[in-house]
C-alpha cells in the first residue's frame, strides 16, 4: 500500500444501514497478506465494533471489518492502517523480504518491532480495549 490507498475501493457507499450481505457491502483490500489479517484480526474486529453494532459484524471478515473502519472513522483507520502496515513491514524484516545486511536487518527488526508495538498502544488506547 502507498499511504494514499484505502482499505476499500468504495468505502463512501458504507452507510449504518448497509446490508452486510448485499451488493454494497464493505469490501476490504485483499492485497494485505492473509497471515498479517489473521494476527490483527482481533484488533480489527475490535476496531470496528466501535464504529458499528457488534452484530453487525457476526457474518463479517477482517478485511470488511477495515472497510467498515475506513466507512466510519478515518483517524482510526489512519491508526489501523498505520498498525498493519508495520506489521507487515517487520514481517518482510524477519523472513528476508527486504535486502539490508545481516548486521542492520537485527537493528531494523529491533526498531520495526518498537514501531509495531507503539502503534499497538496506540490503536488499543483510540478502540478503548484490554491489552
Amino acid at each position: 500500500m502507498d499511504g494514499q490507498s484505502s482499505f476499500s475501493p468504495d468505502a463512501s457507499g458504507v452507510g449504518s444501514t448497509a446490508d452486510r450481505r448485499g451488493p454494497n457491502r464493505p469490501k476490504g483490500d485483499s492485497r494485505l497478506p492473509a497471515h498479517i489479517m489473521a494476527a490483527v484480526r482481533d484488533t480489527i474486529r475490535a476496531a470496528a465494533a466501535t464504529c458499528v453494532e457488534p452484530a453487525r459484524l457476526e457474518a463479517s471478515g477482517p478485511y470488511e471489518w477495515l472497510a467498515i473502519v475506513e466507512a466510519h472513522d478515518g483517524e482510526l483507520s489512519r491508526l489501523l492502517r498505520s498498525y498493519i502496515e508495520s506489521c507487515r513491514y517487520l514481517d518482510e524484516l524477519q523472513h528476508g523480504g527486504v535486502d539490508i545486511g545481516h548486521a542492520r536487518r537485527a537493528d531494523a527488526v529491533r526498531d520495526a518491532t518498537f514501531a509495531r508495538d507503539s502503534i499497538h498502544r496506540s490503536l488499543v488506547k483510540a478502540i478503548g480495549v484490554a491489552d
